[in-house]
């Protein structure tokens, strides 16, 4: 007669407090034309500090054979015979104590020489969840502004490989203000997989994080242009709780220069004079950015330089002169700056051409 012991989760996995697990004893007399005597143990000496032994779930697949526990659980008893040419398994079920009521932490028992055990692990801590953005979350975003999403499932802490359960992350009230690439999707770990769901309005997240590891989850969507957008307020959450919201606005700024005494007023030496420069966003949604101011006042200068030679060469007031050179820049497809340097410089080449004949 042949014996064995398989357990179902097999040998070698680890469990954790509150997992069971099921023995299956086999005595094989098959091909024996005469009985087989099943008298033996089970030693469950080194399982019964670390795990409870239901008594109740004791069983026998014939008869024949008996079953029984020590009081102590040190052991399991067989007894009676196996008849001829036949197989009879006996079965029993365990659970994984509480901790600080266990042992050694390692369930070992032996049937003959067939030996399982199992180690056991305390339950992996919940996994730490979290979502930021790049820019911040509640940073104002204008038209064609990217920004950068990371979720991070972390398990640092944990002392096992931990499943990730069916995590969402919620773009639905995003993609009517933001273009989300699917091309910029980046997973720090193969052993999590992220799925678009719901015609890309969602990523599905699945798949685990082995011990003491964090597995980041990146992709960038970029604001619609202006007038393309829905409610301008870009909000996403991840597994529910971990949102991040953009306001998204469109900056309207204007700039303009004056001076006191007004322009073209005549000066005498000794006059003070007071300019101002304005820049005027009150009618926009979004802060605007301040950009190449010094180019802009070297610009004005130069625009000015060339309406006083418009108005001196042919009689135009200012607000004509800088009308036409607004108008020749838009036909030429110029600059109002390049329209007025050539101004500056037609006078220039005028006066040398004078001065030469003369």
């Amino acid at each position: 007669m042949i014996t064995s012991k398989v357990s179902d989760p097999p040998d070698g996995t680890r469990l954790v407090p509150g997992q069971q697990v099921t023995y299956t004893l086999t005595l094989d007399n098959t091909g024996v034309t005469t009985p087989s005597a099943a008298n033996s143990l089970d030693n469950t000496s080194d399982l019964s500090d670390d795990m409870t032994i239901d008594r109740s779930s004791l069983t026998s697949s014939n008869p024949s054979v008996g079953v029984g526990m020590a009081n102590d659980g040190s052991y399991v008893l067989l007894q009676g015979s196996v008849p001829a040419n036949q197989r009879v398994t006996v079965t029993y079920r365990a659970t994984v104590k509480p901790d600080g009521q266990r042992g050694n932490n390692s369930a070992k028992n032996c049937y003959g020489d067939d030996c399982t055990t199992h180690l056991i692990s305390p339950p992996p801590p919940p996994l730490a969840l979290s979502k930021t953005a790049d820019p911040p979350d509640g940073t104002q975003l204008t038209a064609g502004q990217q920004v950068t999403y990371t979720m991070t499932i972390d398990n640092s802490a944990g002392t096992t490989e931990a499943p990730v359960p069916y995590l969402i992350d919620d773009m639905s009230g995003l993609i009517d203000d933001m273009t989300a690439s699917m091309s910029t999707l980046n997973i720090s770990s193969p052993t999590v997989t992220v799925a678009p769901e719901a015609g890309n309005s969602r990523f599905a997240v699945t798949g685990s994080v082995p011990a003491g590891e964090r597995v980041t989850v990146t992709y960038r969507a970029t604001v619609k242009p202006d007038g393309q957008r829905g409610d301008n307020s870009a909000r996403n959450c991840f597994a529910t709780t971990h949102c991040t919201t953009h306001p998204i606005g469109t900056p309207t700024l204007t700039f303009s220069k004056s001076s006191d005494p007004p322009n073209e007023t005549r000066l005498y030496a000794g006059n003070r004079v007071t300019y101002t420069l304005s820049l005027d966003n009150s009618t926009g949604t979004a802060a605007a950015p301040v950009t190449n101011l010094t180019d802009r006042l070297a610009s004005r200068k130069i625009i000015d330089q060339a309406k006083g030679l418009l108005q001196s060469s042919t009689g135009m007031t200012e607000p004509e002169a800088f009308r036409w050179i607004q108008k020749t820049a838009m036909d030429l497809r110029k600059s109002m700056r390049e329209v007025a340097e050539g101004v500056i410089a037609h006078a220039k080449n005028t006066k040398a051409v004078e001065d030469d004949e003369d």
